[in-house]
């Protein structure tokens, strides 16, 4: 390998070793994670559909996104802070079918005890590149 070879795997390896996502990064505010995953927070809704959940994303200690991407999304807002960002498995407990405020998401891995995270607000995602409903 030539020297030439030898310089650009290194400056690949450190331009892939300096990518950081927003997601990931603690300090990134949720705008700036909603943002990155194309949504911006729209209005408060009472519950969300079951039917409508396919896929979710963590964002914070506080937050996830939960919905069928890109059609319907929302952002889950938790009532307490709750460890589930190593998560693999989610489910939830309703007692109306729907998601709704005070319902539980439960997070777990194999063989890991799941974590109970009690809803407290649920907000309706919009693409961020459509204009803000009024």
């Amino acid at each position: 390998m030539s020297m030439r070879s030898y310089c650009f795997a290194a400056v690949v390896f450190f331009l892939g070793a300096c990518h950081h996502s927003v997601l990931d990064d603690p300090a990134a505010t949720l705008d700036e994670k909603l943002t990155a995953l194309g949504f911006r927070q729209g209005e408060k809704v009472e519950q969300a559909w079951r039917y409508d959940f396919d896929g979710w994303q963590f964002l914070d200690n506080r937050h996830i996104v939960l919905g069928r991407w890109p059609s319907r999304s929302y952002l889950i807002e938790f009532s307490n802070e709750c460890r589930m960002k190593s998560s693999s498995r989610i489910g939830y407990s309703t007692t109306v079918g729907n998601l709704s405020r005070f319902d539980q998401i439960f997070f777990s891995d194999t063989g890991n005890i799941p974590e109970f995270c009690r809803i407290g607000e649920i907000y309706r995602l919009e693409k961020a590149n459509q204009p803000a409903r009024n």
